[in-house]
């Protein structure tokens, strides 16, 4: 599993129960949702609170490759959202990220969380990246940010088979696709 976060962030988390829904609050902006096409990691950052103990540092990749929700579940892509906190927000602030998801893993962990420090100088990146097969797990993966206890971003994928997906990993070897 690859938890990645940029200049301080990685978003991860979701519901118990209810059909979870997208949001975005004060003192954030959203500024993109989607799908990445495989990067690496530049730098590696302590998170008990996760599967493998560490997220991984990359570098902004830019705007998703592609802008859907709908992920395939293939090693090497990622899924996430680029976020940034608004002009004359307090700055910096500690957040924490949580991203729920199907089990996985030797202990079936549905839950992985840590702490990251929010800018307003600095664009924000979560997203986790499929780095081993067993991570693999088709269903719901919420990605939710929290600031002073409160969540303040939401947003949700569904992990599905790859023929059900829109896209493919074999389209991140050649052009960008507009969407």
């Amino acid at each position: 599993m690859r938890l990645a976060a940029l200049t301080s962030a990685l978003i991860l988390a979701g519901p118990a129960h209810a059909e979870p829904a997208n949001f975005v609050s004060d003192p954030l902006i959203l500024e993109n949702v989607g799908v990445f096409c495989p990067t690496e990691a530049e730098a590696q950052r302590a998170a008990p609170e996760t599967e493998k103990g560490f997220i991984d540092l990359v570098t902004d990749p830019g705007p998703p490759d592609f802008a859907t929700t709908l992920v395939p579940g293939e090693l090497g892509l990622g899924f996430g959202v680029r976020y940034r906190l608004a002009p004359g927000s307090a700055s910096p602030q500690v957040g924490r990220i949580v991203l729920t998801h199907p089990p996985y893993g030797p202990a079936g962990r549905t839950v992985d969380s840590y702490t990251v420090t929010l800018t307003t100088d600095a664009l924000g990146l979560s997203s986790f990246q499929f780095d081993d097969a067993y991570e693999i797990v088709h269903g719901t993966w919420v990605m939710r940010l929290e600031l002073d206890g409160a969540v303040v971003l939401q947003q949700v994928f569904e992990v599905v088979p790859p023929a059900l997906a829109t896209v493919s990993i074999g389209w991140c070897e050649g052009p960008k696709l507009l969407s």
